[in-house]
């Protein structure tokens, strides 16, 4: 059984699109991004870019809260957690990188 392949910049596109309209809607509303670390960074970083967005980007690592954190341990390269702003009442949208199941 082949089962087709994503096309991933149409997925992408469709996401960035999603959350452009969504901007659109609400002008006042200045949200930040935070890509989860590894593959949700990347993506953020697009979108951010994409998007032009004013606002810092963040980035979150869930290293020590995985449910398998005791099997994997630390992983070689452990990225830290970036939050250049206040979270408290701020609109934050927070990207992983499964863009397609």
């Amino acid at each position: 059984m082949n089962t087709p392949t994503p096309d991933v910049e149409s997925v992408y596109a469709a996401l960035r699109d999603a959350i452009a309209s969504a901007l659109a809607a609400e002008p006042d509303r200045r949200p930040h991004l935070i890509g989860i670390h590894s593959g949700g960074a990347w993506v953020a970083q697009r979108l951010h870019a994409d998007l032009a967005l004013p606002t810092p980007l963040g980035s979150l690592s869930s290293a020590f809260h995985r449910d398998d954190y005791g099997r994997r341990g630390l992983p070689a390269e452990m990225k830290s957690t970036e939050l250049p702003f206040e979270i408290k009442g701020a609109d934050i949208i927070l990207v992983d990188d499964i863009l397609f199941t």
